[in-house]
């Protein structure tokens, strides 16, 4: 008989402790005022539920050393006060889902060496801070890719097992598969698309750099030859270079070509004193004869005939004057 009531009492007890944390209700925690939130979460109770229940602000509220289990979701939760968990070192289990949580202390989970069991989902996280987190036994958080990222090398690289879940509305899904399958980059189309107008870009830089580099190459061509027609125009004398039959660069071993001077025409200025004419319409005029280069040639007024450019003698040339 002793033994059954022994067992009864066991399995009652053991019950007791395996019961979930009750959510505190008006007549257990008549005060939810910031005050009397700050103030419950620094007591001695080893449960805490506030789920459901409109906290308020936290102000600079912590939680104390002897709580265990904290459940904060569905409580219009906007932001968490830099030091909320800094004391709670015998923190086990944390629920915060539910919430408008945009984002989490970066040293929020410094003191939780503990922390079993962490809560995330439903709120408008973009990442959560795991640099502190020591190996969880469950973590839940949003499907979302930006979040999923953050704890993706997390999940993978803890030395104990951890159970990575993410939530979304068709149920819950393991968040390393999540993110291998749905959150990869963009595909290499869109990287195409993304460097075809680049390319093009630089091709037509490129063209107009070389239609301007061609441009000012013929500029520059006809201003040199501008230079040379204004020598001229400056009065240098103008020659006329011609070789004859013989004369070519070909036979310049064999021998030196006979040139002479043979007058052309008068320079500009001489010429408008003697047509009664002005120079020409602009560019300052020269004083210099103009003459033209000619291979010279011999002619014999009554002498013996001369060599001609092959060496060979030429027939004696006579000129009989007009009677």
């Amino acid at each position: 008989m002793w033994g059954r009531l022994a067992a009864l009492l066991f399995l009652h007890v053991g019950s007791l402790v395996s019961a979930s944390c009750p959510p505190l209700r008006p007549d257990n925690a008549t005060d939810l005022s910031d005050t009397g939130t700050a103030k419950l979460l620094q007591s001695h109770q080893r449960c805490l539920n506030f789920s459901g229940r409109a906290v308020g602000a936290l102000g600079n509220a912590s939680v104390g050393d002897r709580v265990k289990e904290l459940d904060l979701s569905d409580t219009g939760l906007g932001s968490l006060p830099q030091g909320f968990l800094g004391d709670a070192t015998g923190l086990e289990s944390l629920s915060l889902q539910g919430n408008n949580l945009k984002e989490l202390p970066e040293r929020l989970f410094n003191k939780t060496s503990k922390l079993k069991f962490l809560k995330l989902e439903k709120n408008l996280l973009r990442s959560v801070p795991v640099g502190d987190l020591v190996c969880l036994e469950k973590l839940t958080v949003d499907c979302s890719c930006d979040v999923v990222r953050s704890i993706d090398r997390y999940c993978k690289n803890c030395p104990s097992p951890i159970e990575c879940q993410c939530h979304s509305r068709t149920g819950l899904f393991n968040a390393t598969d999540f993110h291998a399958e749905s959150c990869h980059g963009p595909s290499t189309g869109i990287y195409a698309l993304a460097v075809i107008p680049v390319v093009a870009l630089l091709a037509v830089i490129g063209l107009v750099y070389f239609l301007f580099q061609k441009k000012n190459s013929g500029t520059l061509a006809q201003n040199k030859r501008g230079s040379n027609s204004s020598d001229v125009a400056r009065g240098q004398p103008r020659y006329i270079s011609h070789a004859g039959p013989q004369g070519d660069a070909g036979r310049a071993g064999e021998g030196h070509a006979d040139y002479a001077n043979v007058f052309m025409e008068q320079p500009w200025d001489a010429r408008a004193g003697q047509r009664g004419k002005s120079g020409p319409p602009s560019g300052p005029q020269g004083d210099q004869p103009i003459y033209a280069n000619t291979q010279e040639l011999y002619y014999n007024y009554g002498g013996a005939a001369t060599a001609g450019p092959q060496g060979q003698d030429e027939e004696d040339l006579y000129i009989i004057p007009d009677k």
